[in-house]
């Protein structure tokens, strides 16, 4: 049974793929060689027609396991990408190291089923100390402590462990959000009390801005007196996000967290900002404290973080809290809604009016979308265990 916003009569399916990424009319995907075998099996990046389910082209095996899948561009054009971690193959890490790669192809790398496609761009870095942190978005890849910048040849170590910010003996906390350009944000958001008193001190909130290496550029950090009564018990419930070249926060101004105050801020210049929806649309953001998904035509965001889920209206600078009784996570958009879950189960959210309704079956919910077609990956049927990409187009 598929989800009711796609057509059965168009529904293909292929086993043993996930990952789905639609660009225009071509599904990309993951998919593991269980015939050849193997701990693990080899996995190739494979293109198929959306419509037909003809298979246009796989990759050679990724040399490692795959932590994204993205759409991104080749020379210009159209492509996909993936991130790999594995063991060294070059000269670009010692001996007997991992690395991260990120190998890219154009989307029409091959047609008529080719095989076995190289990829168009292979670099190669070393991993770090911080090898758990890797995010994906429009304004680079970081993987630990070494940015992939949009079009760079090479990953450029940078530093996402500052030295802490102090007022007196205290270290406000300190949150890294993401890059944008060639600056590195983080929000700020701890209490400071002066010796002798444990009670009255001053919360101080903001964004925080460094280059690559660690010097501040620019901070927007305020403060304001702490009694120890006020609603929000050390600082209010913010969702801290980067988005394009800007810095967004989202903060609860009372304590059931209905009444949200949005402020965007220049990422270059921490200066207030305005932004429309065509300044964010295409942006892609993995951010690191919160969830964010942008919709394609910039008008809708959708925010989340710790029991505060939002759907912003960029142009009237709107938020409204989403109602569920559960921590949402989203997986997809297009123009009109937000596909995600909760641990109860799929959903959708409308853009215009906030409002989230359950997807059925609760178990397949959507996780790519085109601009006609949707997919789902099907992990489980009947309690027997598979890996099924289905492909359908939306109806409406």
């Amino acid at each position: 049974m598929l989800p009711e916003t796609l057509d059965p009569e168009t529904c293909w399916a292929v086993q043993s793929a996930d990952e789905p990424v639609i660009i225009e009319d071509t599904v990309f995907a993951l998919e593991t060689d269980v015939e050849v075998g193997g701990d693990p099996p080899p996995v190739s990046v494979v293109a198929f027609d959306a419509d037909t389910s003809q298979r246009l082209w796989a990759s050679v095996p990724v040399p490692g396991e795959v932590e994204h899948l993205a759409a991104t561009e080749v020379d210009g054009e159209p492509g996909i990408a993936a991130l790999v971690t594995g063991q060294d193959e070059g000269d670009a890490v010692t001996e007997a190291s991992s690395s991260w790669k990120y190998l890219a192809w154009p989307a029409d790398a091959g047609e008529d089923g080719a095989e076995e496609i190289e990829p168009a761009v292979d670099i190669t870095t070393p991993v770090s100390d911080l090898s758990d942190y890797v995010w994906w978005t429009d304004q680079g890849v970081l993987a630990g402590d070494r940015l992939l910048a949009p079009g760079a040849d090479e990953f450029v170590q940078v530093r996402v462990d500052p030295e802490p910010i102090m007022v007196g003996d205290y270290d406000l906390a300190e949150s890294f959000a993401g890059v944008s350009g060639e600056l590195m944000l983080s929000y700020v958001s701890g209490v400071a009390y002066p010796p002798g008193n444990s009670q009255h001190g001053e919360t101080h909130v903001g964004w925080v801005a460094r280059d690559l290496e660690g010097a501040t550029v620019w901070d927007a950090v305020e403060s304001f007196p702490n009694e120890g009564v006020n609603a929000f018990g050390e600082a209010p419930l913010t969702v801290a996000m980067v988005v394009g070249g800007y810095a967004l926060t989202i903060a609860a101004t009372d304590d059931s967290q209905t009444d949200l105050e949005v402020t965007w801020l220049d990422a270059t210049t921490g200066e207030p900002a305005e932004p429309r929806p065509a300044d964010i649309a295409g942006t892609f953001d993995e951010s690191f404290n919160s969830g964010a998904l942008v919709s394609p035509d910039g008008a809708h965001l959708f925010a989340s973080y710790d029991t505060l889920d939002a759907v912003l209206d960029v142009a009237s600078g709107e938020a409204t809290v989403v109602e569920s009784d559960f921590d949402i996570g989203v997986a997809t958009a297009d123009d009109a809604r937000a596909y995600g879950s909760t641990e109860n189960g799929a959903l959708t959210i409308d853009w215009n009016d906030a409002t989230a309704t359950a997807v059925e079956p609760l178990g397949e919910g959507i996780v790519a979308v085109g601009d006609d077609h949707a997919a789902i990956t099907v992990t489980e049927i009947q309690g027997e265990v598979i890996d099924t990409l289905v492909v359908a187009r939306m109806t409406g």
